[in-house]
């Protein structure tokens, strides 16, 4: 896919990209990397170890010395976020999704849910701290609410096998940090808010 048709920018060079990064291990050739800051790690100084390993262009948040072609955003995980999308073919506005956000009783919110779509007929997909749900298939995940590399590759998955709803867990974690910025919900559940909320 073009880097245009994955960024909403305007460059000198429109780069073939093969797939999306923000962690080296995951670069391989024709990535599009991303350079997120966190409380650990800045992956801005991680650009050469992106080329190396075959990176073709950075989104960035500041310069990174021209060790290859870079777009400047003003935030980085926003721009992943919206990349995420783009590359996928926008999932979903394709699906029928309910986002549930709150300190507690999301996951038991997203069986119940799940159970009743399921009985009323329809084909469904969950996703949250139990894994991802594929009609009877199940997937392991790291975290309640993926990374956006993985929610709209997950999403993507789900519209090509047939799902038309989906349940998901939405952290506030993942909220803060924008991972489903842009993702177009059809209903949001709010469970409650406790003293311990982010």
């Amino acid at each position: 896919m073009k880097l245009s048709q994955i960024l909403d920018v305007t460059c000198d060079y429109d780069l073939e990209i093969s797939s999306l990064a923000f962690d080296t291990a995951n670069v391989r050739e024709g990535t599009l990397f991303f350079c997120l800051s966190g409380r650990k790690y800045d992956g801005h100084d991680y650009v050469e170890l992106a080329k190396s390993k075959g990176a073709v262009c950075v989104v960035a948040e500041r310069d990174v010395g021209g060790v290859l072609p870079t777009i400047i955003v003003s935030n980085s995980r926003v721009a992943l976020a919206t990349a995420s999308q783009n590359f996928y073919n926008n999932p979903s506005k394709k699906l029928s999704i309910i986002g549930i956000t709150g300190t507690n009783g999301k996951t038991s919110t997203a069986y119940m849910l799940k159970s009743i779509l399921e009985k009323a007929g329809h084909t469904t997909g969950m996703i949250g701290t139990n894994g991802i749900y594929i009609g009877s298939d199940h997937y392991e995940t790291k975290l309640t609410t993926p990374d956006p590399i993985e929610y709209n590759s997950t999403l993507a998955l789900m519209v090509e096998n047939g799902v038309k709803y989906v349940v998901s867990e939405v952290s506030a974690h993942s909220l803060a940090l924008n991972k489903v910025d842009g993702i177009e919900y059809k209903i949001v559940c709010f469970t409650n808010f406790t003293q311990d909320h982010l």
